[in-house]
């Protein structure tokens, strides 16, 4: 997963959509913000949120994290 999202921060001057295509850019989001919530702090995972996404993790994945860890 890792050597995916350094090849997908390699590309220069294409946005997640001109990329993946719709919804796909919409689950890669979701992806690299389930494996950012568990790596660490600057991981290529925040890498591709900040550089496709603006920063701006998915918040449904952030509020099914938040309602998973209500559970345990």
């Amino acid at each position: 997963m890792r050597e995916c999202t350094e090849a997908v921060l390699g590309v220069e001057g294409r946005s997640a959509f001109e990329i993946f295509g719709s919804p796909d850019d919409k689950k890669v989001r979701s992806c690299a913000t389930l494996f950012a919530f568990v790596s660490p702090e600057g991981s290529v995972f925040d890498r591709l949120i900040g550089k496709y996404y603006r920063g701006k993790r998915g918040g449904k994945t952030l509020r099914l994290l938040e309602l998973a860890s209500e559970v345990k």
